[in-house]
């Protein structure tokens, strides 16, 4: 496996929920640390990594650390255990499957169970709240020994390459977005830029943003780039009407909507264009769903851009990516901020 898929397997196979992203935020660090000036950490733990320019213009690329996971709530007398959802997803994905309970620094293993449908007489949906967590004991007080309230819950997704460019792994959203940051500084690690660059791995995005409202706070971008996955649409039972046609291997995502600055999306699409980038359009005309709901009217404000990777089967154990568009994110957005080699901001509003 090379670096840069080994980069990404690591950042995928770490654990980091919302509010305990230090792991992400290490091997993060560790890796932008040769192609950074300085890094900085926010209260909330936001990483940002700067690479100075020679003006004062300052964009700002920002992916998110945290992973959607489950957190135990409660242990019964038999040592069942119940959880609640931390960030969100289908609880139709739920039963049946493996997860882990991170307890004092140990791993348990479990399966979420679910009465047979056998013995259901009027099958309720599928709701959290008819779930447990079986971990093979008999006794609350043996359940203690491996869990506890508060404890985060983890499934299992591995990493895996199914063909030589589709991945498979948990926490592709938004793991890209932290790898894209790290490889764009390192496409521009002998480049001398007109702006300075604020790589951001920013944290608590999957339960409101908070991380990137604060680093935004302290950056004060002029331009604001978030990259995270978007829905790819090239499987069944899937509407372009209500989505976008937008599919893996095709390049990344473009997004025009109120939040994106019109004129630098017209800008990055001739780049795109020019540099023979395969890139793809959606559409948001109000939220994103993403930290550029936040970061572009924090403080001053900043011209706002989103490019998002495809992904099929976001917010599940087995999100499906593909590595050239990954690739041609870091190539889009290494050859935006090269080609702002001067700027009226005031054109830009």
């Amino acid at each position: 496996m090379d670096k840069h898929k080994q980069f990404l397997m690591d950042l995928t196979q770490s654990v980091a929920p919302s509010g305990q992203e230090g792991p992400v935020q290490k091997i993060y660090s560790e890796y932008v640390k040769e192609y950074s000036d300085s890094m900085e950490k926010t209260r909330l733990g936001s990483v940002i990594a700067l690479k100075k320019g020679q003006s004062d213009l300052r964009i700002m690329l920002a992916g998110h650390a945290d992973e959607i996971t489950l957190m135990v709530n409660y242990i019964d007398g038999n040592g069942f255990i119940y959880f609640k959802e931390m960030g969100g997803f289908d609880p139709v994905l739920l039963p049946g499957m493996r997860v882990n309970i991170h307890h004092e620094g140990q791993v348990r293993k479990g399966v979420i169970g679910r009465c047979p449908k056998h013995l259901l007489h009027d099958e309720p949906a599928v709701q959290t709240k008819n779930l447990w967590i079986d971990i093979a004991v008999n006794s609350k007080e043996e359940a203690l020994k491996y869990a506890e309230p508060g404890d985060v819950i983890t499934w299992s997704g591995e990493f895996d390459e199914l063909t030589e460019d589709i991945m498979v792994s948990k926490a592709f959203d938004n793991r890209v977005g932290v790898y894209t940051c790290a490889r764009v500084l390192e496409e521009l690690k002998e480049d001398v830029l007109y702006s300075s660059v604020y790589a951001v791995s920013n944290v608590q995005e999957e339960v409101g943003a908070r991380g990137a409202k604060t680093s935004a706070c302290y950056v004060e971008p002029d331009i604001a780039i978030v990259i995270d996955v978007t829905f790819a649409i090239d499987h069944p039972d899937t509407s372009i009407k209500e989505s976008a046609d937008i599919k893996l291997g095709k390049g990344p995502a473009i997004t025009m909507g109120s939040r994106v600055n019109a004129k630098l999306f017209k800008h990055i699409k001739k780049i795109a264009e020019k540099e023979n980038i395969p890139y793809q359009i959606e559409i948001y005309p109000r939220n994103t769903g993403t930290d550029l709901d936040e970061i572009h009217a924090e403080s001053k404000g900043s011209a706002g851009l989103l490019i998002s990777i495809p992904c099929r089967y976001m917010h599940s154990p087995n999100e499906i990516v593909s590595f050239s568009d990954l690739e041609n994110t870091v190539k889009l957005i290494t050859a935006f901020i090269r080609s702002i080699d001067s700027y009226d901001l005031l054109e830009l509003f």
